[in-house]
């Protein structure tokens, strides 16, 4: 049963079913994420695309936009997005950056706040170790297992367990 709720976006009242935005504020969403996909895959030729520019070229703010590339719906065309680090201003692709700052900042701002930086392959070794040790700490915890009971009978040397 569908209920009546705000649009998110227009705020107009709609029949809310999945979406939390009406029927035609979700077409021009769509029509918006379009546009800027396009745009997107057409900058590989050029290298890629600076974020800042992207958003004023198809009117999309810079926070839709890094929410669509956080929850990955821009795809494969994500990796021609370039973002400014708020360090230092240099421009990265996703692989030189951590967070909102390009490698070395992430470094230096990482030191100087006296926290130690980690690499995501580093931190699940790290879990793949711990979860390694916790089976071998299960396994030594559990009870020796106990031979099970046998007794020959007459018939052949048959077994017959208990």
């Amino acid at each position: 049963m569908a209920e009546l709720a705000n649009c998110k976006r227009c705020h107009g009242l709609f029949h809310k079913h999945v979406s939390e935005v009406c029927p035609d504020c979700f077409d021009q969403e769509n029509r918006e994420f379009q546009k800027l996909f396009r745009r997107l895959q057409a900058s590989r030729d050029e290298g890629g695309i600076l974020i800042d520019d992207l958003a004023q070229e198809v009117g999309i703010p810079v926070a839709a936009i890094e929410a669509y590339y956080h929850d990955s719906r821009l795809g494969t065309a994500g990796i021609f997005l370039k973002f400014k680090c708020r360090e230092c201003g240099a421009i990265v692709d996703e692989k030189g950056r951590k967070g909102r700052f390009c490698i070395n900042c992430s470094e230096k701002v990482s030191t100087i706040a006296g926290v130690e930086v980690k690499s995501r392959q580093s931190i699940q070794r790290e879990d793949e170790k711990m979860q390694e040790a916790s089976r071998n700490m299960d396994l030594l915890n559990q009870p020796a297992r106990q031979a099970p009971q046998t007794r020959r009978t007459g018939k052949a040397g048959f077994i017959r367990y208990r």
